[in-house]
C-alpha cells in the first residue's frame, strides 16, 4: 500500500475521536484554513450591510429635514402670490427678472386694450422684491404710448421701507408691493396702450427685483 505524500497530509481535515460518556464516538473536524476565512467574509458582510441600512437611514433622515427647509421657503413666496392675485376688469400681467436683477437700460413693457375709455380706472405698478434688495426706495421711468402712438413720460420714485427699515410691502421673504402709476384715471380713448418702466438707480445690476408687473382695473 502507498504512502500517502506530506503535501496530501495536509490537504485532508484532521479527524479527532473522543469517546463520550455514552460510549458513542463523536466525530469533531478541526476547521480549515478556508473554513476560517469563509467565516470572516461572512461576518464582514454582516457588518458591511448594518453599516449601510444605517447610513442608508441616517441619509433618509437628512433628505427629509433638507426638503422641509427647501420647500418652507417657496411655499410661504406661492401663499403671498396666491393673496396678492391679480384681479382685474382690463389687464394684469408680471414678468419674471432673470437671476432677480434689473438692470440698467432694460425697460419692461405691457400692453393692453382699453375697450372702454368711459370707465374710471386704477394703473398700478407690481414690483416684488426679496431680502436682497439693497435700498429703502426705488427710482425709475414710466413711459406711456397711447393708441397714435403719442408718448408721455415720467419719473417716480417711491420708498420701500419705513423709518424704521420695516417693509412697506405684502409678504414674509418675498415683498409685493402696489406702486399707484394713475388713480381715478380715464383714457382719452379707447385703444390699445403700452406702458414701459426701466429704473435709474445708481446701480447697473439692482439685486432683489424677482418680477415686475402692471394691473389695470376699473375703480367704478
Amino acid at each position: 500500500m502507498p504512502i500517502p505524500s506530506n503535501n496530501s497530509l495536509r490537504k485532508k481535515r484532521k479527524t479527532f475521536l473522543r469517546k463520550a460518556s455514552t460510549g458513542l464516538t463523536i466525530v469533531v473536524t478541526e476547521p480549515t484554513k478556508r473554513d476560517l476565512t469563509k467565516s470572516v467574509e461572512s461576518l464582514n458582510q454582516k457588518q458591511q450591510m448594518r453599516r449601510a441600512t444605517t447610513k442608508g437611514e441616517a441619509m433618509k433622515k437628512e433628505t427629509t429635514k433638507s426638503l422641509r427647509r427647501k420647500f418652507k421657503a417657496p411655499i410661504a413666496t406661492l401663499f403671498i402670490y396666491l393673496l396678492s392675485a391679480c384681479s382685474t376688469d382690463y389687464y394684469c400681467k408680471y414678468i419674471e427678472l432673470p437671476d432677480s436683477i434689473w438692470r440698467i437700460g432694460k425697460a419692461y413693457e405691457f400692453t393692453f386694450d382699453v375697450p372702454d375709455n368711459s370707465v374710471v380706472t386704477d394703473v398700478t405698478f407690481k414690483l416684488r422684491c426679496n431680502s436682497y434688495y439693497p435700498y429703502s426706495g426705488i427710482v425709475f421711468k414710466v413711459e406711456k404710448m397711447d393708441p397714435q402712438g403719442n408718448i408721455s413720460r415720467d419719473t417716480i420714485s417711491y420708498a420701500l421701507r419705513d423709518s424704521l427699515g420695516k417693509w412697506k410691502g405684502k409678504g414674509i421673504s418675498t415683498y409685493e408691493h402696489d406702486i399707484p402709476i394713475e388713480r381715478n384715471f380715464h383714457f382719452k380713448q379707447s385703444g390699445m396702450y403700452t406702458y414701459s418702466f426701466e429704473q435709474i438707480m445708481d446701480d447697473t445690476k439692482l439685486k432683489g427685483v424677482q418680477d415686475v408687473g402692471l394691473q389695470v382695473q376699473s375703480n367704478n
